[in-house]
């Protein structure tokens, strides 16, 4: 039972940070974000918490972006 209330704990920490980026609450976002913490840009999101003295911190934003493998047929340039 612990886990799952840490994995809503988080769950409702993610969606509020999303809210907060969109609303550019800088504050909000700078008392989230570990000093440290890692970025990457895009398609598929991943993100890190470590709870810190009681707080959770964000260590690491990824958005991942997927490319099939190079020999399948199924490609399409999505710029086309």
């Amino acid at each position: 039972m612990k886990n799952a209330n840490l994995g809503q704990e988080v769950i409702k920490l993610s969606k509020e940070k999303w809210g907060w980026m969109s609303k550019r609450n800088v504050d909000a976002l700078d008392a989230l974000f570990y000093e440290k913490a890692v970025f990457t840009n895009p398609f598929m999101v991943t993100e890190v918490y470590v709870q810190q003295d009681a707080h959770w911190k964000l260590i690491s934003l990824s958005f991942t972006r997927y490319l099939p493998p190079s020999n399948t047929n199924n490609y399409r340039n999505l710029g086309d």
